[in-house]
């Protein structure tokens, strides 16, 4: 499969405000920076797609997020991609051929370079491919409200007897209140329960479980903490088939 066109890079760099790479909704817009590289990846051909594996390797293992910068060295970046520095120079000149990578400081005496993500040129390069994940991660990149589920794929929320009829249960409706995204794509099917000075969220799969316990950590205790104003910390378990 051919590469993409490539473009001169865009004068504007960085994510723009309503995309803040800190705060509540923060770690939504990540994942869906790296969903967008990697179904973008998955169209093209082999070159590519092991460039956009390495910049998704460097990003999650070190980008800075609260200073949007990627601050590394070439003998670090030989470590985890593990190839030679001749490679290391093609793979970062092509990122920034792309436009996916913007140099914000030259590396000079002793100092490593520091690189920036351009919310742009993903954007162009991308957004040709965001319907391969789905219609909610198209209006959430566009910026246009997410499109209502059907009937037919509305499930309804676990609740105890002392929660029926009013709404969600403490905790979730806590949850809901400050990230509503995060709630609907990931705890609409948990639930939770106290159990002495720990919350017990229960998940319905082993992959949500391991989502929401390695993503989540902090809005699950803050939620927890809601409901339950003694418990001190949280444990994510599996729904027993």
């Amino acid at each position: 499969m051919a590469e993409p066109n490539i473009h001169s890079a865009p004068q504007r760099v960085g994510l723009p405000a309503s995309k803040r790479l800190t705060g509540p909704h923060a770690a939504v817009w990540k994942y869906d920076l790296l969903t967008a590289l990697s179904v973008f990846a998955l169209g093209q051909g082999a070159t590519m797609q092991t460039s956009i594996l390495r910049l998704i390797a460097v990003a999650t293992a070190r980008y800075d997020w609260r200073r949007d910068e990627l601050s590394i060295g070439r003998v670090e970046l030989m470590r985890l991609w593990q190839c030679s520095e001749p490679t290391v120079k093609r793979e970062l000149r092509r990122l920034r051929e792309t436009g996916l990578l913007v140099q914000v400081r030259a590396g000079v005496r002793g100092r490593v370079a520091a690189y920036r993500l351009c919310r742009h040129a993903l954007e162009r390069l991308t957004q040709g491919h965001w319907v391969h994940a789905g219609p909610d991660f198209t209006a959430r990149m566009q910026g246009t409200p997410e499109p209502e589920p059907s009937a037919g794929n509305v499930v309804s929320f676990p609740q105890t007897d002392a929660e029926k009829g009013r709404g969600l249960a403490l905790w979730a409706r806590a949850l809901n209140e400050a990230e509503p995204t995060v709630f609907g794509n990931w705890f609409s099917e948990v639930v939770a329960r106290q159990q002495g000075n720990e919350a017990v969220f229960t998940a319905p799969s082993p992959f949500i479980a391991q989502q929401i316990e390695t993503r989540f950590p902090r809005q699950m205790l803050e939620a927890a903490r809601y409901a339950w104003p003694t418990a001190q910390t949280v444990r994510v378990e599996v729904q027993a088939p």
